[in-house]
Order: structure tokens, then C-alpha cells, then sequence
């Protein structure tokens, strides 16, 4: 029994060992990187349609889906537009489960891909007793850049030696600090907050 045991814990780590490594190749940061951006976009229009700083995940799922179950009445379509044709990101189903967050990350479940650095910029708690999730961005946060955006797809196609610095200059990178709640007004929307990031620097 214990050497089964120990069989069994081996493989687990292998696996999950497995899907690190996946996790932070070239190809799964750039995807990464701008899935972050579209949920951090979608998350910031629930918020202003609530007038809340915290949303309930299922109302983020609630409006994904009515982008493709009712278009016509749904005003996210041209984000999802926007994120295929500039960013080739794919949407290969029509409500945001852990299917479509496992295509996309590579994580079985959202609160894993949340738990990712890459997704450090979203906030997100989870409701004692109730372990009801919500999402939230902070008043500090700006998308990941074009910039940025353009040197993860570049890395894609990196030789070796630069795909190994790359990854160890993300692997250094912290988590950002956890925000006081506060309230929406007054609030710089994302995009703003990009454009004036690209100002200043």
C-alpha cells in the first residue's frame, strides 16, 4: 500500500510538474497575457453596469454568455472582435466555464487561473462559508500594454538563450498588493489608464 501510495504522489507531481512547465512556455504567457486583458476589460464593464467594485463571477459568466446567446441586445461583441482580430485570441465556447478557462490557461479552474501571476491583476476573493467568488480591478492597474503584448508574442519565436531570460525575469516578478475597497466614482477607466501609462513613460 505504501509503495502504491508513493507511485500514486509520484505521478501526481509529474503531472502537475507537467502542467507548470506548460503553463509558462512562450506561447501559454502571450495567451495568458491577453486573456488577462480581456477579463480585466469584461470584469471593468460589469463593474461600471453594477456601480460596484466587486462583482459576482457568475454576473462576469452571465455576460460573456449573452454575447453569443443574444448579440443582439449584448454590447461586448466588438471586445470580442477586438480581441480576435488583434490579438488572435480564440473563443471556442459560448460560456465562460472551466473549459473555456482551461483552453485558455491551462488551469482547471478559474480561481487557479486567477492564482497565476500572469492574473495578479485582477482581484478576486472568495465569500466565507458561501465560497462565492468576486472579481475586481484595482484603481492602480493598467492592462498589460502593446508593448508587452508585442514582446510575449515575439518570445514565441525567440531563440533559446532569450526564451530562458524571459522566464527568469517573469519568474521575479511579485504579486501586486491587495487594494482597500472603495468606490467606483472617479474611478480612470482601463483604457485611459493605458494611454496615460504610455504618456508618462
Amino acid at each position: 500500500r505504501s509503495s502504491s501510495y508513493k507511485v500514486t504522489c509520484s505521478r501526481d507531481y509529474q503531472a502537475e510538474n507537467r502542467k507548470e512547465k506548460e503553463c509558462k512556455t512562450p506561447e501559454a504567457v502571450y495567451r495568458s497575457k491577453v486573456v488577462c486583458n480581456f477579463l480585466m476589460e469584461l470584469i471593468e464593464r460589469e463593474e461600471r453596469s453594477q456601480k460596484r467594485r466587486f462583482v459576482d463571477w457568475q454576473s462576469v459568466q452571465n455576460r460573456y454568455q449573452k454575447i453569443f446567446s443574444d448579440p443582439d441586445s449584448s454590447n461586448d461583441g466588438e471586445l470580442v472582435e477586438t480581441y480576435k482580430t488583434n490579438f488572435s485570441m480564440q473563443f471556442p465556447y459560448a460560456s465562460l466555464n472551466s473549459e473555456l478557462v482551461k483552453s485558455w490557461t491551462g488551469r482547471s479552474t478559474i480561481t487557479k487561473a486567477l492564482s497565476m501571476p500572469i492574473f495578479a491583476k485582477i482581484d478576486w476573493k472568495s465569500e466565507p462559508g458561501t465560497g462565492l467568488l468576486r472579481v475586481g480591478i484595482r484603481d492602480s492597474v493598467v492592462l498589460y500594454s502593446d508593448e508587452e503584448l508585442k514582446e510575449a508574442r515575439e518570445a514565441i519565436n525567440a531563440p533559446p538563450e532569450q526564451k530562458e531570460r524571459r522566464f527568469v525575469r517573469d519568474e521575479r516578478r511579485k504579486h501586486e498588493p491587495e487594494n482597500e475597497v472603495d468606490e467606483l466614482i472617479d474611478v480612470v477607466p482601463l483604457r485611459q489608464r493605458q494611454a496615460q501609462s504610455v504618456r508618462v513613460y
